[in-house]
């Protein structure tokens, strides 16, 4: 506190985080305008999308690497969703009548009716948005995103997409969500090493910060492209490659099933299973852990990997996979029991 304390300035520019899906998720992460000095000068216009005006010179301080705010105004379950699109959207059709050339009202109609599923609207107010210009912090490029979203969405040609990419990329080169969106088309061609290469610089790009951005990058959408990658690499036969993505992945979600079981299947390729054993049983060490491991070793028929965590398990919990456990280790008639005592049960 007492580093912004000593800043000077009429308004604190802030990191921002969107809170989703019972307060578990990160949605957007963006910088924004939340804290400023409580003078008449400074009001705030704008219909929805309020923004902080002061006329003259408006000072802000850049305080995103200290001040943190997190946002509940997108918990799907605190708000109905289409009332309140429908809401916004009128309100933003009122406000152009009054403000034809605004490229920031424009801007926020292109974000709504992408939300609403409308590509061509989308279209129109995106691009109207640039012509105009929008002074929001981060939101050109966003303006871009949506466009060529909505673009895609309409399943427009792959030449009109990947020019409307490039064009984005030259103008917000260091953009992550935009390497996203380039993957998405380079998938679309088949083209898979292009498609991981443009998934890799955004991962640069967002792990590097650039908080002039709205970005939708957030824990889930990083584990699933961790797992793209993982995936893009193994199909390339990078093995290497594919153990780090799915190592990432599972250290976002060290019970994402189809991380580990690609990772387990391409270590007991190229590990020796003793070394594969030690290293999984230093991760996953909890009675959960434990079964989680035990019913994907059973999925992949991995049987040693299977012996190994079974005799880890509480016995209490052993008999629940005691059949897999007779029958792995060919002891059919013990196996054949212990399925038919557990099905009198």
């Amino acid at each position: 506190m007492q580093q912004v304390e000593n800043i000077k300035g009429d308004a604190l520019l802030v990191q921002m985080y969107d809170i989703k899906d019972d307060y578990k998720e990160v949605s957007t992460s963006y910088t924004n305008v939340r804290i400023f000095k409580n003078t008449p000068e400074i009001r705030y216009t704008g219909k929805i999308h309020e923004r902080l005006v002061k006329p003259g010179h408006f000072k802000l301080v850049d305080c995103s690497d200290i001040l943190t705010v997190f946002h509940l105004g997108y918990n799907k379950k605190l708000r109905q969703k289409k009332d309140k699109d429908s809401r916004n959207l009128t309100l933003l059709k009122k406000q152009l009548t009054d403000e034809p050339e605004n490229g920031n009202i424009h801007f926020y109609l292109s974000d709504q009716y992408l939300a609403l599923g409308n590509w061509d609207k989308t279209i129109e107010h995106g691009k109207m948005a640039l012509k105009y210009g929008i002074n929001l912090l981060g939101r050109e490029a966003k303006a871009y995103v949506n466009i060529i979203q909505a673009t895609m969405r309409k399943n427009a040609p792959s030449e009109e997409v990947g020019t409307l990419i490039r064009e984005a990329l030259s103008k917000f080169p260091d953009y992550p969500d935009l390497y996203i969106l380039q993957s998405d088309y380079y998938r679309s061609l088949g083209l898979f090493k292009d498609e991981a290469d443009s998934l890799e610089v955004g991962l640069r790009l967002y792990e590097r910060g650039n908080n002039n951005y709205v970005s939708k990058y957030s824990p889930s959408l990083l584990k699933n492209i961790f797992n793209r990658l993982g995936f893009l690499y193994y199909i390339m036969n990078d093995l290497h490659g594919c153990v780090h993505y799915r190592s990432r992945a599972l250290q976002v979600d060290k019970y994402d099933t189809e991380a580990f079981q690609q990772l387990l299947k391409v270590l007991l390729k190229k590990e020796n299973v003793n070394n594969v054993t030690s290293f999984l049983s230093h991760h996953y060490q909890s009675e959960q852990e434990l079964v989680f491991v035990t019913k994907n070793a059973i999925i992949l028929n991995a049987i040693e990997v299977f012996n190994y965590f079974y005799a880890l398990l509480p016995v209490y919990i052993r008999s629940d996979f005691e059949v897999y456990y007779h029958y792995f280790n060919k002891q059919y008639n013990e196996a054949l029991s212990a399925c038919i005592y557990n099905y009198k049960q």
